[in-house]
């Protein structure tokens, strides 16, 4: 079987998994008779995860073949010029909250400490889908994430 979904709007980076691994499948998977749907999942600190792919991370959207996804995504560069890129963005000062006290996403890399930099917005649940199966995706637009302080 081959699932594909399409991406289109804002940069595309999520994990997907199929319903063989850990994480249990979601309820939410709708009838695909119905056709495509589109879908956005914005970049928040309860729908990213730091530097690292975990079969039991719990999927933040779940998605038929040939749906649409705008997928909003991050550069963990953006720590480097903090007054540009982070400053002024709800989203993006509590998900870069990090300092020797606490954290706003305590689970930072594979050991938990902050080896893995990359932030993944996801991962995202394709209903269906089985372990082997191909997953295609197109990605349609890439558009940069707007700081609303800074424009």
């Amino acid at each position: 079987m081959m699932s594909h979904i399409v991406f289109s709007g804002l940069l595309a980076i999520a994990c997907m998994w199929s319903s063989t691994q850990a994480a249990p499948i979601p309820a939410q998977c709708g009838d695909p008779s119905c056709g495509p749907t589109k879908h956005t999942l914005k970049a928040t600190v309860d729908t990213v995860h730091w530097g690292y792919f975990w079969q039991e991370n719990i999927p933040k959207l779940v998605v038929n073949s040939g749906d649409e996804v705008d997928v909003e995504m991050l550069s963990h560069q953006s720590g480097d010029y903090y007054e540009g890129m982070i400053k002024g963005d709800k989203a993006m000062e509590e998900i870069f909250a990090w300092d020797n006290t606490s954290a706003t996403i305590n689970v930072r890399g594979a050991s938990g400490y902050g080896d893995g930099v990359h932030i993944l917005t996801g991962p995202i649940y394709v209903c269906g889908a089985e372990e082997g199966d191909i997953i295609q995706i197109d990605i349609l637009d890439l558009q940069p994430r707007v700081n609303p302080n800074t424009g």
